[in-house]
């Protein structure tokens, strides 16, 4: 699935492209006035819808997820980490942490988006948050 910015890219090339296209059949058909407008219209529009579709076909993939490392004691659940990883590699990462020297009690994590948001994501929470196994963002303000 592609991000807003490639939708929208997308959509501009196609209609762009899409009234060129028009334009050009209409002054080759010698087309005028609301014949040639409602040629432009249908450019317009069916390069958008064109220029969408490809977008969304060949965007950045869903391969990335967020998620949290958790610390539950008693009844008091601390956030301690925030990360990002692919998909597939949930169990791995997971594992990784576990021989890392983080204490935690489990692992949560969201759907798949493109990497580029969940790396706005992951940077927006650790800003935020100052988990304190993140060291990425993580700057002290003096």
């Amino acid at each position: 699935m592609a991000t807003k910015n490639e939708k929208l890219f997308g959509t501009l090339i196609g209609t762009t492209i899409g009234m060129f296209v028009a334009n050009r059949y209409a002054n080759k058909n010698g087309l005028t006035g609301t014949e040639k407008i409602k040629c432009q219209l249908i450019g317009l529009t069916s390069g958008g819808i064109a220029g969408y579709g490809m977008a969304s076909l060949i965007g950045s993939p869903n391969d990335t997820v967020n998620y949290i490392l958790l610390n539950r004691k008693r009844n008091k659940t601390e956030h301690v980490y925030d990360g990002i990883t692919y998909e597939h590699r949930i169990p791995k990462r997971n594992k990784e942490h576990s021989k890392s020297d983080k204490i935690y009690t489990h692992m949560i994590y969201d759907k798949a988006k493109p990497r580029v948001e969940a790396l706005k994501l992951e940077k927006k929470l650790i800003t935020e948050n100052k988990r304190i196994y993140n060291k990425q963002h993580n700057a002290k303000v003096a």
